[in-house]
């Protein structure tokens, strides 16, 4: 079975300045673009959320940028072959989303199963390739997964 779970901090359309400011105290951050048409901005600053890692210089900049919620969070992720999956949220995140009051999000992705058994063993029937599934977004929008 594949697994593999993930926390990172993201900081959506920022100015320049602001950015700036951020990975003065977080160089570990990456400019991205922003993958998904559901949130309007058009640059993503984001990097891991490991354990460890020292956020205390950051925390105090985020206390005097005073940015909206919906300009930053913390988002988990879990990629897993299992049909029967979750993920559980560490201390050292925890800490820091009470510590900021900052938004959480979490992206689950089934790659399917590493053979045509599920996780209880039974049969599976196969997927025909190209065959695509509806995924609701809770936004009122449905995308085509694959």
């Amino acid at each position: 079975m594949y697994r593999k779970e993930g926390f990172r901090v993201r900081f959506l359309g920022l100015s320049a300045e602001i950015e700036e400011k951020i990975r003065s105290v977080m160089p570990v951050a990456e400019r991205k673009k922003h993958k998904t048409s559901l949130v309007p901005v058009t640059n993503t600053l984001i990097f891991d959320l490991d354990h460890g890692t020292d956020l205390t210089r950051l925390c105090s900049l985020l206390d005097s940028l005073n940015l909206r919620p919906d300009q930053y969070d913390v988002w988990g992720t879990l990629v897993t072959s299992s049909d029967n999956d979750g993920i559980d949220v560490p201390d050292y995140v925890l800490r820091f989303i009470r510590r900021t009051n900052c938004k959480v999000g979490f992206s689950f992705v089934n790659i399917g199963p590493d053979d045509d058994r599920d996780d209880n063993g039974e049969d599976q029937p196969s997927r025909p390739e190209g065959d695509d599934q509806e995924h609701e977004t809770g936004e009122g929008e449905s995308h085509r997964l694959r």
